[in-house]
């Protein structure tokens, strides 16, 4: 296991456990919507301080929106022609497909991630940030599994810890 890795790895474990994020993600209670705040605050201030950029959060942000619109397309209903908005309590199988190859995608933009240059301190930093959040969100993205609220929780969890990054001074790139 590299450096960076290493160091990712020990951050989430003592910052973001399993349990805290299992709590964030499935529970309908104003104490998870709390651990949600203050869990978002943590991450995107250490991806701030390792000079992660906006634009790299952005990449994968940009994924998870698009999945979101998969779950948001209205269901037509052809006997009258009318659509409206279902409330669906599990993933359909093309979303849950996209959302379960996230996974792989974050873990192809980590190993994109740093590499050799002149600046680095910094680029070993990016790749420790970008370690950081693979793993928060593939380990979030397990546990959302096939769950349409779950899914929701998870979109505002991420866009969470993006708003708090730019807030703590996260360039845009």
């Amino acid at each position: 296991m590299s450096d960076e890795r290493a160091a990712s790895s020990q951050w989430v474990k003592t910052k973001v456990s399993d349990t805290t994020l299992k709590q964030i993600l499935t529970e309908e209670s104003s104490k998870a919507i709390e651990l949600l705040d203050q869990t978002a605050e943590i991450i995107g201030q250490e991806l701030h301080s390792l000079n992660f950029t906006t634009s790299q959060i952005r990449a994968v942000f940009g994924r998870v929106r698009t999945i979101e619109q998969m779950v948001n397309v209205p269901d037509v209903d052809t006997k009258n022609g009318s659509s409206e908005e279902s409330i669906k309590s599990k993933l359909s199988l093309p979303v849950y497909t996209e959302l379960r190859l996230l996974r792989p995608k974050l873990a192809y933009q980590y190993g994109r991630t740093g590499g050799e240059d002149k600046r680095g301190k910094e680029k070993d930093n990016q790749k420790v940030a970008m370690g950081i959040l693979q793993q928060v969100l593939s380990n979030a993205v397990a546990i959302v599994n096939d769950d349409a609220a779950a899914f929701q929780r998870f979109v505002s969890f991420f866009e969470a810890i993006l708003a708090y990054h730019r807030y703590y001074g996260g360039k845009n790139s």
